[in-house]
C-alpha cells in the first residue's frame, strides 16, 4: 500500500498535518485459525499464532500545515479495545521488519528520518474480548532491532487489561552519534561533530495523564554545531550559537566521573496525542535532565512549567 507520488506532495494535496502511512508485507501466516459461527459476517479472529514476515512500514508527517482539530487519543488498552472485530490471538511473531518515521519541519526544506531495522518481535495476549482479557491479564511485547543500521536495541512493553496504563523498558548498546546526523540535521538543525553513546537504559510506567521514568544515558566526547540552512549572516549567528550550546552541555557522562548523572523524573501526557508520542516525549525529556548543565536545566524546566 504505497502512494503513487512523493509523500510530501500527498501532504500538500491534503493541506492538513495528517499522519501518512505506507506499508509493504511479504507474508502473513495465521496458524490454527478457529472461525466461529459468525466468522463470515462479523470477521472475528481467534488464532494460536500469527506470523508477520518482512513488514516495511513508513510513517510520514508534514509539520508545515496546521493540525486538524484535537481529539482524545486512547492509551494502548483503548486502542486494542477499539478494534472493530472480536480478536483473540495467543501470539504474534514479527520477523525481519523495518519501521521508518519521516518528518518535514515547519521551517525546514528537507525532511529527516529515523529507521528502526531488523525488527524481530513477539507479542502475546492480544485480545479485546473481556473474558479472555481476564484470563491473560496483559498484552506483552518483546523486541530486538537496530538503530542507525548498527546499534542493538531491546525493548519490552506490557499493557495490563485491568487498568489504563502501560510499562516500557528500552535498552541500547553503543553508537557513534555522528550516525544520527541524517536525522538530527533536518529535524533539529543540529550536527554532531563527535560523540560516542555507550548506553541508554530507559524505564517508563505510564498512566492516563502522567508517567514515572528513569533514564541512564552514558556518552562521552560530545561536540555539536547548530546548522544554518541559508544566508552567511545567519551562518555567523549559528557559529556563536554552536559555541554557546557546547559550553552549556556536559561533554561526557560516564559512571566513572564524579559528576555522573542519571535521571528520575515525571512527565505529563497530552491526551490529544498518541501513547507513542508520550513515550518519545518522556524519553527525550530525560535527556534534558542529563546532557545540559545545571543552569540550562533550570531554564528548560522552568520554561516547561
Amino acid at each position: 500500500l504505497n502512494f503513487t507520488k512523493d509523500w510530501v506532495e500527498v501532504s500538500q494535496d491534503i493541506g492538513l498535518q495528517k499522519d501518512l502511512v505506507e506499508l509493504e508485507l511479504k507474508e502473513l501466516l495465521i496458524e490454527q485459525l478457529e472461525p466461529s459461527s459468525t466468522f463470515f459476517s462479523q470477521l472475528d479472529l481467534s488464532a494460536d499464532k500469527v506470523i508477520v514476515d518482512q513488514l516495511q512500514i513508513a510513517f510520514r508527517k508534514n509539520k508545515k500545515y496546521e493540525r486538524p482539530p484535537d481529539t482524545y487519543k486512547p492509551m494502548f488498552r483503548g486502542m486494542i479495545n477499539s478494534i472493530p472485530i472480536e480478536l483473540n490471538i495467543d501470539s504474534v511473531l514479527i520477523k525481519n521488519s523495518n519501521v521508518t518515521y519521516s518528518e518535514l519541519g515547519a521551517k525546514k526544506s528537507k525532511s529527516g528520518s529515523i529507521d528502526i531495522t531488523e525488527i524481530n518481535a513477539s507479542v502475546y495476549g492480544i485480545t479485546n474480548m473481556p473474558e479472555q482479557q481476564q484470563n491473560v491479564g496483559q498484552a506483552l511485547l518483546k523486541a530486538e532491532a537496530k538503530i542507525a543500521g548498527s546499534t542493538e536495541l531491546t525493548t519490552q512493553w506490557s499493557i495490563p487489561y485491568d487498568e489504563n496504563a502501560f510499562t516500557i523498558a528500552v535498552r541500547t548498546g553503543g553508537l557513534n552519534l555522528k550516525k544520527l546526523n541524517p536525522t538530527l540535521e533536518p529535524l533539529a538543525g543540529v550536527d554532531i561533530i563527535s560523540g560516542q553513546l555507550h548506553k541508554i537504559d530507559f524505564k517508563m510506567k505510564a498512566y492516563e495523564t502522567t508517567a514515572s521514568n528513569t533514564l541512564i544515558f552514558d556518552y562521552e566526547n560530545l561536540d555539536l554545531k547548530i546548522v544554518s540552512e541559508k544566508g552567511a549572516e545567519k551562518g555567523k549567528k549559528k557559529v556563536l550559537l554552536s559555541a554557546l550550546a557546547n559550553a552549556a552541555i556536559h561533554r561526557d557522562n560516564m559512571p566513572a566521573s564524579e559528576k555522573y548523572i542519571t535521571a528520575t523524573y515525571q512527565t505529563e501526557r497530552n491526551i490529544y496525542r498518541s501513547p507513542i508520542v508520550f513515550f518519545i516525549k518522556s524519553l527525550t525529556e530525560g535527556v534534558t535532565y542529563i546532557a545540559p548543565g545545571k543552569s540550562v536545566q533550570k531554564l528548560l524546566h522552568k520554561k516547561k512549567k
